[in-house]
């Protein structure tokens, strides 16, 4: 089943442009005539918006097709082709996290790192993360931590001019022999992430 939306900008009247037509299918989007910069901006936001929302959108639909219609994943791994773990996970982060407590700033998958924790804890954590930035990753660290009560250290990044993996990690055990580091490059090949 292919299913498609297509959305009808209507742009100015201006020669140098004519209707466009955005269809946003699921190989992709596209574009037919030559929209104004401005309906090109307008669509671009409405993806942004669905790109952000796709998951909960889907796990806020597996929670009203088993409220309203008392299924369990079948109707939805057949219209998705998602697995029945994928589905069941959009789920229960949408259920841990009604609309009222999602913070528009953060990721779906920041949630999701804080999802099994109690909600007022699950709170703390997101708040924290939007008051200071932090990634997904950084996120989980936090949590392993709370669930541990060992202190773990947040990833740091450095940059040490380029430099190999073996040069960074020589530098390091001459400042600490005692500690365990994990380097890895990261895309710029001047930053290394060192936990």
């Amino acid at each position: 089943m292919t299913t498609e939306v297509g959305i009808t900008v209507a742009t100015s009247t201006d020669a140098a442009t004519e209707p466009a037509t955005f269809s946003l299918g699921p190989l992709g989007l596209g574009v037919t005539g030559t929209p104004s910069y401005e309906a090109w901006a307008a669509y671009g936001g409405v993806l942004w918006t669905l790109g952000q929302a796709t998951q909960w959108a889907v796990g806020d639909w597996i929670e009203f097709d088993e409220r309203a219609y008392g299924e369990k994943y079948a109707q939805a791994e057949a219209l998705s082709k998602r697995s029945p773990d994928a589905l069941m996970t959009l789920a229960w982060v949408a259920r841990r996290f009604p609309v009222s407590r999602r913070r528009e700033i953060l990721s779906w998958s920041h949630h999701a790192e804080v999802a099994g924790l109690p909600p007022a804890e699950a709170d703390a954590l997101l708040d924290r993360a939007e008051a200071e930035g932090l990634t997904r990753a950084e996120v989980r660290i936090l949590r392993r931590q709370s669930r541990t009560g060992v202190a773990l250290p947040l990833p740091l990044d450095v940059c040490l001019g380029v430099a190999t993996v073996a040069q960074v990690r020589a530098a390091l055990a001459a400042a600490d022999p005692d500690a365990v580091v994990r380097v890895r490059g990261c895309r710029c090949p001047s930053v290394w992430l060192i936990t």
